[in-house]
């Protein structure tokens, strides 16, 4: 092995675990011209890492990294950088960078169009956006913030943490053990979106992280979803000996606008012909909230690859760096839910499904 594959997999490691500098070096690795690149150089920027805030600068300014070129975006990232004490990057003085980012912007004539019709443009699928836009979904986004106690109100959204139970409720179990609690979603605290009922009460999300992958006899990862209700007298209950709690985050939810992922069959039914790769640069390009992407309903952050229409996505929980959390390489938990049992309130028929 080369020094240089020690070297990838020794930040691999390092990254999967939720150290920032390794998940910037982890990042850098795959390339300027890789899409795999940006997101693993996002989770550094989130989790602090300065010199992962000055590469995004960068990255946005030039479009490298998988990044679209969004001029305002990173002057953004180089004012955030020198706000946290950066000083230079690529051996110039950030500053330098900064005022060139300006004189760049200037120069295009002032502000840029609105990021989605540059990302269409980007993508040079401008001839295509308005079919594109009209299989748009919105979506609630939720954005986590680290706590270092697990003092959220009872029945609060969050990642990890006690679950907070009736004082009837029992446990869920599978394969002979005790699964780990991953989410709390407080219906009421969702914004209210087109195609999706109001509904109140709480979905308490629960994996056997132990078997992520499923058992051999080609059955699913094993999962349960708990709906309590709005009126329910709940306990914070402490996880039984054996069983992992994951550090809390604070979870908080606003619209973000979602068009199908690459390959999907929501994708597919585009019918965008030789122009169909053009849309993965798309995705890419995509305006929406920095970091880690949790999500409940609109079009999850994934290839569904189906003959049929996808179901609803209830929620989508994304590695982070909180705990170092990772579902495997840095993957994704999907819970799929089909319209009928979204409208009578089944929610333990929702379905989970990993996807590394």
């Amino acid at each position: 092995m080369s020094w240089q594959d020690e070297f990838v997999a020794r930040v691999k490691k390092g990254a999967e675990k939720g150290d920032p500098e390794s998940m910037f070096h982890y990042g850098t690795s795959f390339g300027n011209d890789s899409p795999k690149a940006l997101p693993w150089i996002e989770k550094a920027a989130a989790a602090g890492w300065g010199q992962a805030i000055s590469t995004l600068g960068s990255a946005w300014t030039h479009g490298t990294y998988g990044a679209g070129v969004d001029i305002p975006k990173g002057i953004a990232y180089f004012e955030k950088a020198i706000a946290a004490g950066e000083t230079t990057w690529a051996g110039q003085p950030l500053a330098k960078h900064l005022q060139k980012a300006k004189l760049a912007l200037k120069r295009s004539g002032g502000p840029p169009v609105d990021p989605v019709t540059r990302a269409f443009a980007d993508a040079k699928l401008t001839g295509e956006k308005e079919k594109i836009l009209a299989a748009q979904l919105p979506s609630v986004r939720w954005l986590a913030e680290a706590r270092k106690k697990d003092d959220l109100p009872l029945g609060a959204s969050k990642l990890g943490g006690r679950p907070d139970l009736p004082t009837a409720a029992t446990w869920p179990n599978a394969n002979g053990r005790a699964m780990e609690h991953v989410a709390t979603i407080d219906l009421a605290s969702l914004p209210a979106i087109e195609g999706v009922p109001k509904r109140s009460g709480r979905l308490l999300f629960f994996i056997d992280a132990k078997n992520l992958l499923g058992d051999d006899k080609g059955a699913g990862p094993a999962s349960a979803v708990l709906h309590v209700s709005a009126g329910a007298e709940v306990t914070r209950v402490k996880a039984p000996k054996g069983t992992q709690t994951f550090k809390p985050s604070s979870l908080a939810p606003v619209v973000e606008m979602t068009i199908p992922a690459f390959n999907s069959h929501a994708c597919v039914a585009l019918a965008l012909g030789k122009k169909f790769e053009r849309y993965l640069e798309l995705l890419h390009a995509w305006p929406r909230a920095d970091g880690e992407i949790h999500r409940s309903f609109g079009h999850g952050d994934v290839e569904h690859e189906s003959d049929e229409p996808e179901p609803t996505l209830l929620l989508q929980v994304d590695s982070y760096s909180h705990g170092n959390i990772m579902w495997g390489d840095a993957g994704k938990l999907f819970w799929w839910i089909t319209p009928a049992d979204l409208k009578a309130s089944r929610f333990e028929r929702a379905v989970l499904a990993v996807h590394y």
